[in-house]
Formats: structure tokens, sequence, C-alpha cells
């Protein structure tokens, strides 16, 4: 088995707003494949001291942001020389930097392939506006 990817940078997160990805499992064995993901690893490096996730739970998995993402499916088999498209959501409702990792495992392979996701803000993002002087046209009043 295969993943298409094993680490994915997320570019711009807003808290609330759903981000879509995609991975593929290519089995390129002889036998059908199950596969399994089990909970995630996280380490963030700085996280906003806000309530817990909205809809975390005893059984979500471990991890500050591990909660926030969903895969569809979650299991299945791939069955020799095919692929299976896992749809990846996000959803956050917590800020900060953070780098989960997802495990798949597969059955009787001791190995378990793995997906990295994460975000780094920098502490440098500012929006600083400087106006010496603005002009205004003339405005149309109807």
């Amino acid at each position: 088995m295969q993943l298409s990817l094993e680490e994915l940078d997320i570019d711009q997160i807003f808290i609330n707003s759903e981000h879509s990805y995609e991975l593929v499992l290519a089995n390129k064995g002889d036998i059908d494949a199950m596969f399994t993901i089990v909970p995630a690893s996280s380490t963030d490096a700085s996280v906003s001291t806000l309530p817990p996730p909205i809809g975390a739970h005893a059984g979500s998995l471990s991890g500050a942001f591990s909660g926030f993402f969903r895969f569809t499916p979650g299991d299945g088999i791939v069955t020799p020389g095919n692929y299976q498209a896992i749809s990846v959501t996000f959803r956050s409702t917590l800020l900060g930097n953070f780098r989960e990792t997802f495990y798949f495992q597969i059955d009787g392979s001791p190995q378990k392939l793995q997906v990295t996701f994460m975000y780094a803000r920098s502490k440098e993002e500012k929006m600083i506006l400087s106006f010496k002087e603005i002009l205004f046209s003339p405005l149309a009043i109807n």
C-alpha cells in the first residue's frame, strides 16, 4: 500500500472555515488490503487558550487539532492494483501552530502508513497601513 502524500503544509486557516483535501491509497500488492485510520499524534507549538473543540468527545483522536480532521472513509478494503480516494476535511475552532500525524493500519502489515498535516503561522504577520495622503476624486451623487 502507498499513500499519495506523506506531508501537507496547510497554507491558511480561518476559524470555522472548512478546508478539503484528498488522499489516495494505492494497493501495489497482490492481495486485498484492509485499512483503518488510527489515532493521531500531535505537536502543537502555540495553541490559543480557547475552549475545547466544538463537538469534542471522549472518543475523538488525541491531539489539540486532530479532532478537527475527518477522514471519509475511515476504513475499507483496496483490491490489488486499485485505488481508494480518501476525503479529508478540516474545520478548526482554534488558532495556533500544529503538526498532526495520522496513521493508516494495513491489516497484516507491521508498518503503518502515515500522513502529517501542519500549519505554522508566522509570528510576524501584521497588517500595517501607512498613509501620508489620501486623494478623493469627485463623487457622483444620485
